[in-house]
């Protein structure tokens, strides 16, 4: 049992990488702007699954040309699912909402082709996070970071249910689908702390070949092409609370992509109802 004392210790801070990826839909528009639902986008999943995972501030991870587009569907801030609960026991119900900040960040120039991987923009978030919040007061300073990723499509209410395992300060948390999680190099839901941050960045610039010029030019700069296994697959990060789902896709392929709208989407018990993020916040369910 998880005690308030804990609860209360740990400020949560979520991060939605999507620079780093290359599309692979084919669509006009980037791949975590596609639609898995009527005016529900994946990008707009993943900000849910942050709010649901009990995160005080979000932060997207983007590149600066992409930036104007995710701000226009994401919008500013998102309201706090768990305001709904109480709704209906107050008056003035509107004054009783929670909101949750939705910040933006570009990834560096100087890491652009280099390092910008999928698993180097999550790290990269939870860096500037750290960095804004502490400037503030040491206080806000992030103690935990949950991590999501807009390709990876899975109903976010399930996340709800976990929240005392994703708030605890002595063990990371995982989304598992049969048996596998980030480590294994699924886009799924996941928890580090500041210092797992520090081992894993330490541990991928020393297994990046740099950018010498006595290298050939397609071996230059490697981390660029790591998978999020070879970024998250260490002992420090792989053990802690899972929580297992029963239907996941990962919008790699076409095919894929179908398969996510079907489970997910077309089925009542797994249909969210959303609305504006910017200025409705969210509601899901009867």
């Amino acid at each position: 049992m998880i005690s308030r004392e804990e609860k209360t210790k740990t400020n949560l801070v979520g991060v939605v990488p999507i620079a780093g990826r290359p599309n692979v839909l084919g669509l006009t528009v980037p791949d975590y702007c596609a639609n898995i639902g009527e005016n529900y986008t994946a990008i707009e999943r993943s900000v849910i699954e942050c709010a649901y995972a009990g995160c005080s501030s979000i932060w997207v991870v983007a590149n600066d040309d992409m930036i104007p587009l995710v701000k226009q569907i994401v919008g500013d801030y998102i309201v706090n699912p768990e305001s709904y609960r109480s709704r209906g026991h107050v008056h003035h119900q509107n004054d009783h909402m929670k909101y949750i900040s939705v910040f933006y960040t570009q990834i560096h120039h100087r890491d652009r082709d280099r390092r910008d991987s999928l698993g180097w923009s999550a790290l990269h978030g939870c860096l500037t996070a750290f960095k804004s919040s502490s400037r503030i007061s040491s206080w806000l300073a992030p103690k935990k970071y949950y991590i999501s990723f807009p390709c990876g499509v899975y109903d976010p209410r399930l996340i709800k249910s976990s929240r005392k395992e994703i708030m605890c300060t002595k063990e990371n948390f995982f989304v598992s689908y049969e048996g596998s999680t980030v480590c294994d190099g699924l886009p799924l839901g996941f928890t580090i702390f500041p210092e797992d941050w520090k081992k894993i960045r330490s541990t991928l610039k020393q297994n990046c070949t740099g950018g010498s010029l006595s290298q050939p030019l397609h071996e230059r700069w490697s981390s660029r092409d790591f998978s999020l296994d070879k970024i998250f697959k260490y002992d420090m990060i792989n053990t802690g609370k899972k929580i297992k789902i029963e239907n996941f896709s990962e919008i790699s392929t076409w095919q894929n992509y179908l398969t996510a709208l079907s489970f997910l989407i077309n089925k009542d018990e797994h249909n969210p109802i959303v609305k504006g993020l910017r200025y409705e916040g969210i509601y899901s369910g009867k």
